[in-house]
């Protein structure tokens, strides 16, 4: 994620703390409790990071494990620096809502961690300066949108536009046609989308 560096810490710090539900919990089936931390605590385990929706969070966690063990902190607390203990369970698979689900599930999902599609939509601004390693492989680190470096609202827009192709290799899972043209990037750079307007 952003650039293939593995230290952007917005996607673990979400995909961390949607893994609970108050409806399992309900149901007396384990509902987690932000329980992501349990990727940090086993370390070669990951086992939430074998989740589809959570593809790529493991170059985080790679990377921010050993800050936490170095400041002896609890992985909670390193991820959500809120007073967490460190998960002692896993999250059920299934929790991070997937860009695949239909969007009446998604808001399913959410609205059960305590989200309403307003705030569904103010998570998902997040993505202007998020990056993809893994829906197209071919094109490692390829921005969502033309102002990368940006926290605006740009990945609104371009997904709203009637695209012309697609950048990489082709449709992939997840992809629709774009007016991007992907742009190699120099050496250490995240890549990135020129837009024609």
């Amino acid at each position: 994620m952003q650039g293939s560096s593995g230290t952007f810490p917005l996607p673990l710090t979400f995909h961390d703390a949607i893994g609970f539900s108050p409806a399992l919990a309900r149901q007396k089936k384990i509902g987690g409790s932000g329980a992501g931390q349990k990727w940090i605590y086993h370390g070669t385990l990951h086992i939430e990071t074998l989740f589809p929706a959570n593809n790529g969070i493991d170059d985080i966690v790679d990377v921010q494990r050993p800050s936490a063990l170095a400041h002896e902190v609890s992985f909670g607390d390193f991820i959500q620096f809120a007073g967490r203990k460190t998960a002692s369970i896993t999250s059920p698979p299934d929790l991070v809502p997937d860009p695949l689900n239909p969007v009446d599930q998604i808001i399913e999902r959410m609205n059960d961690a305590g989200f309403s599609p307003n705030e569904i939509v103010d998570l998902l601004v997040s993505h202007t300066v998020a990056a993809q390693d893994h829906v197209d492989e071919t094109i490692p680190g390829t921005s969502f949108d033309s102002t990368p470096g940006t926290f605006d609202a740009q990945f609104f827009v371009e997904t709203l536009l009637v695209g012309t192709g697609f950048p990489g290799n082709g449709s992939n899972l997840g992809t629709r046609p774009s007016l991007a043209t992907f742009v190699r990037p120099a050496s250490g750079s995240p890549s990135s989308l020129t837009t024609t307007r």
